[in-house]
């Protein structure tokens, strides 16, 4: 764009000097200061454009910057995330739950793991009981042996 702006402003002027124009004339003096008018905006407009086109390069850069410092400081967990992510947005919590009978480790989601009576090893097809137990509770100590692990993922 800016280009055109300085290139119609030296075809006016070409068109001037082509023609019988006399400078001298009141109407002429008028004419001339009105072509120095256009050609110094036509400048303006084309240092402006320079300038604009200039600071969204660095901005591109910054914004390069940017996402390399976030990667760096964050990691690729952003990629872990979405897979877990349900249709709604939200993060299922997955666990693993090993079988009793083979020692397989399952990866169960909390919805199975809380609506269902038992869970079938995708190794052995044993079914077996989990018992879902907070964080802060300890087992007694002869349920450690014949209870299930779950772990949070």
């Amino acid at each position: 764009m800016a280009m055109d702006l300085n290139a119609k402003a030296a075809y006016i002027r070409g068109m001037m000097k082509g023609m019988e124009f006399d400078p001298a004339t009141q109407e002429g003096k008028i004419i001339v200061a009105m072509m120095d008018l256009l050609e110094e905006m036509a400048d303006v407009v084309s240092e402006h454009d320079d300038a604009l086109d200039q600071a969204f390069d660095e901005l591109d850069a910054i914004d390069e910057d940017m996402d390399d410092l976030v990667d760096n400081i964050f990691g690729d967990d952003d990629e872990d995330e979405d897979e877990d992510e349900d249709d709604d947005g939200a993060f299922e919590t997955s666990y693993e739950v090993t079988c009793p009978n083979c020692g397989t480790v399952n990866i169960v989601d909390e919805d199975t793991l809380m609506d269902s009576d038992k869970i079938v090893c995708a190794e052995c097809g044993a079914a077996f009981d989990v018992e879902v137990l907070p964080d802060d509770a300890e087992m007694p100590a002869d349920a450690e042996a014949e209870s299930t692990d779950v772990t949070i993922e």
